[in-house]
């Protein structure tokens, strides 16, 4: 997802259904976050937040480190501004 971070992998798509099936994906998506935010990647942030985790203040942390990611594109830290903002209409 890193390297292909501006094609549409579908949302949430196979692949996103696929990753969730795993036991333990999530550690992955945060090593991968804190590497390269891409659009699909904060899209799942985002998702595992709507499912109110127990750990819910670093999913938001890794969102607000996304918007302002030096190396993630323009699209994902715009998406990850509008998580943050979809977020806090939920508290």
């Amino acid at each position: 997802m890193e390297r292909l971070d501006e094609a549409d992998l579908g949302s949430p798509g196979p692949l996103v259904h696929t990753l969730e099936t795993w036991h333990g994906y999530r550690p992955l998506l945060v090593a991968s976050l804190r590497r390269k935010p891409t659009p699909l990647t904060v899209w799942m942030a985002n998702r595992v937040l709507n499912g109110n985790p127990p750990d819910t203040h670093q999913w938001l942390q890794l969102l607000r480190e996304a918007a302002n990611h030096p190396v993630a594109s323009s699209q994902a830290q715009a998406d990850a501004r509008g998580f943050l903002k979809y977020q806090a209409t939920r508290s």
